[in-house]
């Protein structure tokens, strides 16, 4: 079940919607007045926080034919007056709270639907929520949490023991909540146990990757039975907390890594490459892949982010003479290095924002960390600077061409690109970058797959 968090009253009124309920919060918003309630429908729900619900205004709720959410410590101010069949009664926490959650599970109240909402540190929260809510023997629990979570709890929520999850419809209107643009490429298909979990590990930026969308679409076009799904994960005990709990529900696909995970997974997955993005999972041994023991299954890993430098550079004719600065000191710009030396380059020098870890780091690859030149041939920006607005100040010397590894959601280019556009520099942005170590990582993580 799928509840849309409506913006206004007005202008969502009479708009078609492809929630099944509709969610208006009436203190959030002022273009209502009493003949409103009349015109909402069977499948609207009426909210409002805290001193906004007068009892005049919970009195017009319960006139319409809309179901009417209540905290419950506003049901306790106005008990038994919204009819059970058309009651949500609702917690909302500011973290996780066992002791009260357990004892809202437990409540004798008559209401159609029980909602529980906090916000989530740590996924041992969704877990423990999930196991409450299965001994309560309760079947119309809503539970969402907030927070870097909520996109993959809400697209999962039936596996949560929830019934239903809200999606902001066109806008944000709580900080923590889930937009249905995130929500419902996820959710394009159904699935079962066959179906293959593919998931971008990284932090809360996984929400916001373009991979989401992305997979997920190309799966349905594909009519291939997999899904994509982001993991936020804080380190690699909460990831692995994850993926075998996802895994109980889903056959291992693999995964898309991205900062800071990909040389701790490198480490864990026992990779011969110091940093990887992407990991594929296999049943059974294949020339390219080896068993993890931890995981019980095969793993092969890569990182495509090479293969997309090589097409980059390809297109900007730059040769092995060439000098190349590369701005950054993770492991993005230490793997982009390694490559490139193995390659025959031999006029490379690494910079950062932080003079002393980008001079470890030439030391360590055996490049000289004071070159004597005036300008590059090509800049890599193998950093997250540039996103926003933000600018690299680092970078004082001209350079020819750009590879700039950033990119902006909205498809705004970097303010890197845009000194190349000034400057009329030929260059490959961040959306470009992404789309060549797609095409190639797609390519690897279904290579072995069957269903893919």
């Amino acid at each position: 079940m799928k509840i849309l968090t409506m913006p206004n009253v007005s202008s969502q009124l009479a708009s078609a919607h492809n929630g099944d309920l509709q969610e208006y919060r009436l203190d959030l918003s002022s273009d209502w007045d009493p003949d409103s309630f009349r015109h909402f429908p069977a499948s609207a729900i009426l909210t409002a926080r805290a001193s906004a619900l007068t009892p005049d205004l919970i009195t017009l709720m319960c006139q319409s034919k809309a179901f009417v959410d209540l905290d419950i410590q506003d049901y306790r101010r106005f008990p038994n007056i919204v009819p059970p069949s058309r009651l949500i009664l609702s917690m909302h926490l500011a973290s996780f709270d066992e002791d009260r959650i357990s004892d809202f599970l437990a409540l004798q109240i008559s209401a159609r639907y029980c909602k529980i909402v906090f916000h989530c540190e740590h996924f041992s929260e969704i877990l423990k929520t999930h196991r409450m809510i299965q001994d309560s023997k309760r079947d119309n629990v809503i539970f969402n949490v907030m927070g870097r979570w909520s996109i993959l709890q809400r697209a999962l929520c039936e596996d949560f023991g929830s019934i239903g999850y809200y999606a902001a419809h066109s806008e944000i209107l709580v900080e923590g909540q889930a937009a249905d643009s995130d929500i419902s490429p996820i959710r394009l298909r159904p699935r079962d146990r066959h179906t293959k979990l593919f998931a971008i590990v990284g932090d809360s930026k996984v929400n916001s990757s373009l991979s989401l969308k992305r997979y997920n679409i190309y799966f349905k076009a594909s009519d291939t039975n997999a899904i994509f799904l982001p993991i936020p994960a804080q380190d690699v005990d909460e990831l692995l907390l994850a993926l075998r709990f996802l895994h109980q529900s889903f056959s291992p696909g693999g995964l898309v890594i991205t900062s800071p995970f990909k040389k701790i997974l490198a480490e864990y997955f026992n990779s011969e490459l110091s940093a990887i993005n992407s990991v594929r999972f296999d049943h059974g041994s294949l020339p390219d892949n080896h068993y993890h023991s931890d995981l019980e299954l095969y793993v092969a890993c890569a990182n495509t982010d090479l293969d997309a430098l090589d097409q980059s550079m390809k297109g900007l004719s730059i040769g092995t003479h060439d000098t190349i600065a590369i701005y950054g000191s993770g492991a993005c710009a230490e793997i982009f290095a390694r490559h490139l030396i193995a390659k025959g380059y031999t006029q490379l020098w690494i910079f950062a924002r932080n003079p002393r870890k980008s001079y470890l780091l030439n030391l360590k690859l055996k490049l000289d960390p004071f070159p004597k030149r005036d300008r590059y041939k090509l800049l890599i920006n193998a950093s997250f600077t540039g996103q926003n607005g933000h600018y690299f100040h680092e970078c004082h010397f001209p350079f020819e061409s750009l590879i700039d590894l950033p990119y902006n959601a909205d498809g705004w280019p970097c303010s890197q690109c845009m000194r190349a556009i000034s400057d009329g520099i030929p260059f490959v942005d961040g959306q470009l970058f992404w789309l060549y170590q797609f095409v190639a990582q797609r390519r690897f993580l279904t290579s072995q797959s069957s269903d893919c």
